[in-house]
Protein backbone atom coordinates (compact mmCIF):
# COMPACT_ATOMS: atom_id res chain seq x y z
CA UNK A 1 0.00 0.00 0.00
CA UNK A 2 1.30 3.54 -0.95
CA UNK A 3 0.89 6.04 1.71
CA UNK A 4 -0.65 9.19 0.29
CA UNK A 5 -0.23 12.70 0.48
CA UNK A 6 -2.73 15.57 0.12
CA UNK A 7 -1.90 18.99 0.08
CA UNK A 8 -4.16 21.47 1.80
CA UNK A 9 -4.75 24.85 0.01
CA UNK A 10 -3.58 26.40 3.15
CA UNK A 11 -0.41 24.49 3.09
CA UNK A 12 0.37 26.17 -0.60
CA UNK A 13 -0.76 29.49 -0.04
CA UNK A 14 1.25 29.63 3.22
CA UNK A 15 4.52 28.45 1.10
CA UNK A 16 3.39 31.33 -1.58
CA UNK A 17 3.38 34.06 1.00
CA UNK A 18 6.72 32.70 2.69
CA UNK A 19 8.21 32.95 -0.95
CA UNK A 20 6.96 36.40 -1.82
CA UNK A 21 8.25 37.87 1.82
CA UNK A 22 11.74 36.60 0.83
CA UNK A 23 11.44 37.86 -2.66
CA UNK A 24 10.90 41.19 -1.53
CA UNK A 25 13.53 40.62 1.39
CA UNK A 26 16.26 39.98 -1.22
CA UNK A 27 14.82 43.06 -3.87
CA UNK A 28 15.23 45.66 -0.64
CA UNK A 29 18.50 44.27 -0.08
CA UNK A 30 19.70 44.25 -3.61
CA UNK A 31 18.71 48.25 -4.61
CA UNK A 32 17.77 49.49 -0.89
CA UNK A 33 14.19 51.34 -1.54
CA UNK A 34 10.65 49.30 -1.23
CA UNK A 35 7.30 50.34 -0.71
CA UNK A 36 6.77 49.83 3.10
CA UNK A 37 2.95 49.31 2.59
CA UNK A 38 3.66 46.63 0.33
CA UNK A 39 6.24 44.42 2.72
CA UNK A 40 3.32 45.33 5.78
CA UNK A 41 0.58 43.96 3.08
CA UNK A 42 3.47 41.00 2.38
CA UNK A 43 3.83 39.95 6.18
CA UNK A 44 0.36 40.60 7.14
CA UNK A 45 -0.36 37.99 4.39
CA UNK A 46 2.17 35.81 5.82
CA UNK A 47 0.83 36.36 9.64
CA UNK A 48 -2.43 34.75 8.57
CA UNK A 49 -1.15 31.95 7.16
CA UNK A 50 1.34 31.01 9.99
CA UNK A 51 -1.56 31.19 11.94
CA UNK A 52 -3.75 28.98 9.59
CA UNK A 53 -1.35 26.66 9.63
CA UNK A 54 -0.99 26.60 13.51
CA UNK A 55 -4.70 25.88 13.43
CA UNK A 56 -4.18 23.13 11.66
CA UNK A 57 -1.30 21.95 13.40
CA UNK A 58 -3.68 22.13 16.56
CA UNK A 59 -6.76 20.00 14.71
CA UNK A 60 -4.49 17.31 13.29
CA UNK A 61 -2.54 16.88 17.25
CA UNK A 62 -6.31 16.43 19.00
CA UNK A 63 -7.33 13.95 16.32
CA UNK A 64 -4.16 11.98 16.49
CA UNK A 65 -5.13 12.11 20.91
CA UNK A 66 -8.12 11.12 19.93
CA UNK A 67 -7.16 8.23 18.00
CA UNK A 68 -4.85 7.08 20.22
CA UNK A 69 -7.41 6.72 22.90
CA UNK A 70 -9.71 4.63 20.62
CA UNK A 71 -6.80 2.82 19.86
CA UNK A 72 -5.72 1.99 23.67
CA UNK A 73 -9.60 1.62 24.39
CA UNK A 74 -9.39 -0.74 21.84
CA UNK A 75 -6.71 -2.58 22.94
CA UNK A 76 -7.77 -2.42 26.57
CA UNK A 77 -11.24 -4.34 25.62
Amino acid sequence: MQPKRVACDSQEIGTNEFEKVDAFLKSVIKQKHASTESFQGHLENLEICIHDLETGVECFSRKLIKTRVSLLNIFNN
